[in-house]
């Protein structure tokens, strides 16, 4: 891995890739979701913390009072909106990092 050229994103997917073998040699069912679940939870926390200044992003309180509906199917909408509130502007602080666009042209 140290030794292989490759773009941030490709370093980082082959360091997880990595370290997720090395977790399933274990054949510790709990220690693979565990691994998984921080993976998640650091990819959430990278997104918010490093990207935190330039993202614009929905207001939690405005979606906390719509989450308010007794309709499963319109609640689900609203979560999925606001999921992708979020992505225009991730994918835009991507590219200052990556030196190139992860949109869809």
């Amino acid at each position: 891995l140290e030794k292989t050229p490759v773009s941030y994103h490709e370093h980082w997917k082959y360091e997880i890739e990595y370290h997720s073998l090395l977790v399933s040699l274990s054949g510790c069912s709990s220690l693979m979701r565990s691994f998984k679940n921080n993976i998640r939870l650091s990819l959430f926390l990278s997104i918010n913390i490093y990207y935190e200044e330039t993202v614009e992003r929905q207001s939690h309180v405005e979606l906390t009072e719509s989450l308010t509906v007794n309709n499963p199917s319109k609640a689900e909408k609203i979560v999925r909106e606001h999921l992708r509130s979020g992505k225009p502007a991730f994918l835009k602080n991507l590219q200052l990092v990556e030196g190139k666009s992860w949109e869809k042209t």
